[in-house]
């Protein structure tokens, strides 16, 4: 359904629309208002932006006397145009559902404010970094990651970031004004709390893993929100579309990287390869005969690169050889492979 403006006037005055709303306008400004273009474009907008706000019983009697059909219209047709007029006064009503001066002067103001300035810090492999967010709330940024976030989240109803890889949140609590972490395919939101959020987008699955505080997971398909508890961790598969909630994890664990340390719990090579490559920020290249083979459990700190070759070497039958920023694995005794690299 769509609504149509007669006589439409090129320019309307925000001070003029203010009085309309707050039932201060003369007859003259209210016709003003009628039909001016911005007029008809604001109240689409409003449309598009679903505003819920409220409006009196004044501005419906209005609105019904603007619309109405004039009294030479049948009897008949007066009884067919009511319920039709009951349709068009709520939309008209959702159109200009504006309802308070302070709203008008707050969207005059956005029109008039230079556009948000956005920063996107990133970090190649072999480097974190703490950054501090305008609210004061801290992010530690791992390898290969990136943070985009406005230099002000002054007039926004939400603290919205962009993350991809993996950071840690210590989220500074501001009343009601949630803080939302999107990624590809989910968003994380929470008003004051800390997690941690694993979103490479090489990687099939998006960890956030909550360690103290509240948070709520929302993925971006068919999949339901989901609350997170302390200590839990919520598992998105990109490829099934599926939020697993995984209860009592090792928070500590999947933390550790923030504070400089890389733990691994009996997990597959090919994924401590892959850790490895961004802690140390090189390319490791692995056999196909290594791929699917060995476990591992092990805690890195200050190691060298060449050291943790050599711990890999003393509990598996592994070869490694390091060139430059290029590390390769196969197995023991397969020199000639390595050669050819």
């Amino acid at each position: 359904m769509s609504v149509s403006f007669k006589n439409m006037r090129p320019k309307l005055n925000y001070r003029v629309f203010a009085r309309f709303f707050w039932g201060l306008a003369s007859e003259k400004e209210k016709d003003h208002v009628y039909g001016s273009q911005e007029s008809h474009q604001m109240m689409r907008r409003q449309w598009e932006a679903g505003s819920e706000a409220p409006y009196g019983e004044e501005l419906v009697d209005e609105l019904f006397e603007r619309i109405r059909p004039r009294p030479s219209a049948s009897r008949k047709s007066r009884r067919i145009w009511r319920p039709r007029l009951a349709r068009i006064a709520a939309v008209v009503l959702v159109f200009i559902g504006l309802g308070t001066v302070t709203y008008l002067l707050g969207f005059h103001s956005q029109l008039l404010e230079p556009p948000v300035n956005y920063v996107e810090k990133s970090n190649p492999g072999g480097q974190r970094s703490l950054i501090v967010l305008p609210d004061d709330s801290r992010v530690w940024l791992n390898a290969e990651s990136s943070l985009r976030y406005p230099d002000t989240f002054k007039g926004q109803k939400r603290r919205v970031v962009k993350l991809s890889g993996e950071a840690y949140f210590e989220v500074a609590s501001r009343g009601a004004k949630a803080f939302v972490v999107r990624t590809s395919d989910l968003s994380v939101k929470v008003t004051g709390t800390r997690f941690n959020v694993r979103a490479y987008p090489e990687e099939q699955h998006i960890e956030t893993t909550l360690v103290e505080g509240r948070v709520v997971v929302d993925p971006q398909c068919d999949s339901k929100a989901r609350d997170l508890k302390p200590g839990h961790q919520a598992s998105y598969s990109r490829t099934h579309h599926v939020l697993e909630i995984i209860p009592d994890v090792n928070v500590q664990e999947k933390i550790a990287w923030k504070n400089g340390r890389l733990i691994f719990n009996n997990d597959p090579f090919v994924e401590v390869a892959r850790d490895l490559e961004r802690w140390y920020g090189v390319d490791i290249h692995l056999s196909p005969g290594l791929k699917g083979k060995h476990r591992y459990t092990m805690t890195i700190t200050d190691e060298s690169l060449r050291e943790v070759c050599e711990m890999l070497r003393t509990t598996t039958p592994l070869s490694c050889t390091v060139r430059n920023q290029k590390v390769y694995f196969s197995t023991a005794g397969s020199v000639k492979e390595e050669k050819n690299h």
